[in-house]
């Protein structure tokens, strides 16, 4: 799992962290909650709905993670795109390398980003 905020961050970089993640993770999913904080979650195998449910059914039993997180239901909520839909979200482009940093702020395009997410959940 990573943490990937998008404050302060371009829509071509966001993708292009995006797309370098994926680069090295294929099955990888993206988790929306809320504001400018979205994360990345990748898995060795994809992440089926039977996969969800049964790791959301340990979720449950754990108060530690209710607390932190909250229910199975808003947990699942928080899945903004899967594989194929973070693969037509971030289309082809460069990847992020020693020698293609970025990384300058702008935040003119956070609203940019945090629309299309929030449509991604339905918000």
């Amino acid at each position: 799992m990573q943490w990937l905020p998008f404050h302060s961050l371009t829509e071509a970089d966001y993708k292009a962290i995006i797309r370098t993640c994926r680069s090295v993770f294929p099955y990888t999913t993206l988790w929306y909650t809320g504001g400018s904080h979205t994360f990345l979650v990748a898995t060795p195998q994809p992440l089926t709905e039977e996969t969800l449910t049964t790791l959301l059914a340990h979720a449950e039993d754990s108060s530690i993670v209710q607390g932190d997180l909250g229910s199975p239901a808003v947990i699942r909520g928080y899945l903004a795109m899967d594989v194929d839909q973070l693969g037509a979200y971030t289309g082809p482009g460069p990847l992020v390398t020693d020698d293609n940093a970025f990384f300058l702020p702008d935040n003119t395009e956070t609203l940019k980003i945090m629309a299309s997410l929030q449509a991604a959940v339905g918000q």
